[in-house]
């Protein structure tokens, strides 16, 4: 049986699981990052979120699902992690925000889970599952027909190694050793290969890339060690 599931990388964030919002903590930059990824999505939204249903699939400890909750959107957000689920539940019951949180495989999930929803988010997911094609498929199968399916992981190019793992973990030690790994990292287009037969075409791409003068995080053009992009089936 087909599974997305990484043993490896499953114990690998359960042990992570108590430090999700410690803003100086191993997760501290996905915090940096989050506001771009929030303002990327509004963008290609336009603006609107307000009742959006939207499918947040690794969502950790709730970091990006809690900024779009208090924008209007309906969230749900699914981890294999019962440790993150927990501590993301907590948190926003703490925020007075009311968001959907499941201890649940995609696969799993959507066995019991017959709707559709507007928005998939799989940002920072793909380079930590088995099966990359199939768990893209299966995030493909849980949006209505005009959904949109956003992505952001690493680019696996000689660059990515460099400063996503090198840098990242062993020099600077913004995460925790281990935390990536080069072979699972994903090209542009393998992600549209993966889709491709479902109809799916990239309606924009952009890089991601840190500013270490301004330590902060930009849109830029170049996508060669991490990336943000939007996908939608093209209508006919």
């Amino acid at each position: 049986m087909v599974s997305s599931l990484n043993p490896s990388e499953i114990n690998h964030f359960r042990k992570l699981a108590d430090h999700w919002w410690e803003e100086k903590g191993p997760f501290s930059m996905l915090h940096q990052l989050n506001p771009l990824r929030v303002q990327y999505i509004k963008n290609a939204l336009r603006g609107e979120l307000k009742g959006l249903k939207i499918l947040d699939v690794g969502c950790g400890g709730g970091i990006l699902a809690e900024p779009l909750a208090r924008l209007g959107a309906n969230v749900t957000g699914l981890d294999v992690v019962l440790e993150n689920i927990e501590v993301a539940s907590r948190h926003a019951e703490a925020e007075g925000l009311k968001i959907q949180y499941k201890a649940l495989s995609l696969e799993d999930y959507l066995k019991t889970t017959p709707s559709k929803f507007d928005v998939v988010l799989a940002l920072e997911v793909l380079e930590h599952v088995e099966n990359p094609k199939y768990f893209l498929e299966t995030c493909a199968s849980a949006l209505k027909e005009e959904g949109s399916l956003f992505v952001s992981t690493f680019h696996r190019t000689a660059k990515s190694y460099l400063l996503g793992i090198v840098m990242a973990e062993y020099v600077l030690k913004w995460v925790p050793k281990k935390t990536h790994h080069w072979t699972q990292f994903l090209k542009p287009s393998e992600i549209y290969e993966a889709l491709r037969e479902d109809g799916f075409v990239f309606e924009d791409l952009v890089g991601v890339t840190y500013d270490l003068w301004k330590s902060n995080w930009k849109i830029s053009q170049d996508t060669s060690v991490n990336y943000m992009g939007l996908l939608r089936r093209k209508l006919t």
